[in-house]
């Protein structure tokens, strides 16, 4: 899994001031919005920590609020408060319903981020050995190597339903 990293944000009145990093999270198949905890799960497996803020709360915005509320599309002039602290990026900047927002990402410690780098590989390669144990417990006869691939498959396919707590 390729973790996102600081890049330079490209807003411009070509692009109304909206910007979104091009590793940011996308929702799983294609879908419009995220499913609950979808981004949550996305933003913990990239070992990053969020800050949303939106244009009408941003104080140092109200000349681009006052033209966003008077139908001005390009907000291209707010320049979103980075959150204070070290380590911010800035990931996004997106029309929502409820108004323009940034978002901003900052690594957790490093030990986090690894963690969290390796729990989603194993993830990933536990869902590989589960259809393969399905492969292999489906191309069986019947019979004790059917029975004995039917348990193997069972056990890696609850193996990771343990817990629901991280």
């Amino acid at each position: 899994m390729k973790l996102i990293q600081p890049v330079t944000p490209e807003r411009n009145a070509d692009n109304l001031g909206f910007w979104t990093h091009p590793d940011f999270f996308e929702p799983a198949n294609g879908n419009e919005y995220p499913a609950p905890g979808e981004f949550e799960a996305w933003a913990k497996a990239q070992g990053v920590e969020v800050y949303t803020l939106s244009l009408d709360v941003d104080p140092a915005a109200d000349d681009v609020q006052a033209a966003y509320e008077s139908g001005e599309a390009d907000v291209s002039a707010w320049n979103p408060t980075q959150p204070n602290g070290e380590g911010w990026f800035l990931a996004s900047v997106h029309d929502t319903e409820d108004g323009p927002y940034s978002v901003w990402l900052r690594r957790t410690t490093e030990e986090q981020a690894e963690i969290a780098r390796l729990k989603s590989e194993f993830l990933e390669k536990h869902q590989v050995a589960i259809t393969a144990a399905y492969e292999y417990f489906t191309a069986c006869s019947v019979g004790d190597e059917r029975t004995i691939a039917h348990q193997i498959y069972q056990v890696l396919r609850t193996a990771t339903r343990v817990s629901s707590h991280d």
